[in-house]
């Protein structure tokens, strides 16, 4: 005889292809077979997902790995006992009080959260450490006493250096609250946390001189050359006459500089033709015979740059 499956998921044979009402009438504790098979293909949709989500979650947002593996057991649990033999209305019913998808919703934006505070993190982490690293070895060149003493040699070229100094402390005190960001950020699971971080990171970047070089690291870059071809060679001059002479190529540098005009101190100093390079290399050997003559040339240097 065939196998007629009765309401209360019991196999038996019947006579007749019929069920006896005695045997099968559906109590109201019991589920068809359809709709736990139903079911039990819902819950398994769910548990790839929680397994897509933990392994995002893995990598990015590890926060959120002790609530994915509480629901991946709690479906484990009820995939077990919906499946089994005289599975009740009641588990049903608890299956879908624990809103599983609201629960896997909610989940899913948290590891979305942790992934997109792992890429500023990344993206903070290392914009701070080059600008940290540049704004100390802009302090060090600027505190520099050996072999030279770097703020005397900018002094003599008309640099401020108290300014520049000043510039390096309130950078760092701008700096450290960056950093203060990004251990919030490290630390936090929130949108506060995220929106804290997407802050600094924009500050820092309109700040900066864009993502290959920072602020810094021009500045450094035009005082080494200032002391390299200008500063170090006037310092040996003790002629005033030839260093007021000198000097007077160099304003248009100094005063973007000293105004904090960075870029504009690189332009300026770029263009300086390469005659005013040499003036400044030979001005320490310039003698008594000769420093008439020097002045007339540096004279003619001036009027053809239209000064």
């Amino acid at each position: 005889m065939p196998e007629i499956e009765c309401a209360s998921n019991q196999v038996k044979k019947y006579t007749g292809g019929r069920c006896p009402s005695a045997y099968c009438e559906p109590t109201q504790d019991s589920i068809s077979s359809e709709e736990v098979r139903a079911i039990v293909r819902q819950i398994k949709d769910q548990q790839r997902q929680v397994a897509q989500l933990t392994t995002q979650a893995k990598r990015q947002a590890p926060a959120v790995l002790p609530d994915l593996d509480a629901l991946k057991k709690s479906l484990d649990d009820f995939t077990a006992k919906l499946s089994a033999k005289g599975a009740t209305r009641q588990q049903l019913n608890d299956y879908n009080d624990v809103r599983v998808q609201d629960a896997l919703n909610d989940l899913g934006r948290k590891v979305n959260l942790g992934q997109r505070i792992t890429e500023l993190k990344r993206q903070m982490g290392s914009e701070l450490k080059r600008r940290r690293r540049s704004l100390t070895q802009l302090t060090q060149l600027l505190q520099s006493k050996k072999p030279d003493d770097v703020s005397a040699l900018l002094s003599g070229l008309g640099v401020d250096v108290a300014g520049l100094n000043q510039t390096a402390s309130e950078s760092d005190q701008q700096l450290t609250g960056w950093e203060q960001a990004y251990t919030t950020a490290a630390t936090g699971t929130d949108e506060d946390a995220l929106n804290a971080a997407q802050e600094a990171l924009q500050e820092m970047h309109s700040a900066g001189a864009g993502p290959d070089q920072s602020s810094f690291d021009q500045l450094r870059s035009v005082l080494k050359e200032l002391l390299d071809g200008f500063g170090k060679p006037l310092a040996k001059v003790t002629d005033e006459e030839i260093r007021s002479a000198l000097s007077g190529f160099m304003s248009d540098v100094v005063d973007a500089l000293n105004s904090g005009e960075v870029q504009q101190a690189r332009q300026a100093l770029q263009s300086l033709p390469r005659e005013v390079r040499a003036a400044f290399l030979r001005a320490p050997r310039v003698t008594a015979s000769n420093r008439d003559r020097f002045l007339q040339q540096l004279e003619a240097i001036q009027a053809r740059l239209g000064g």
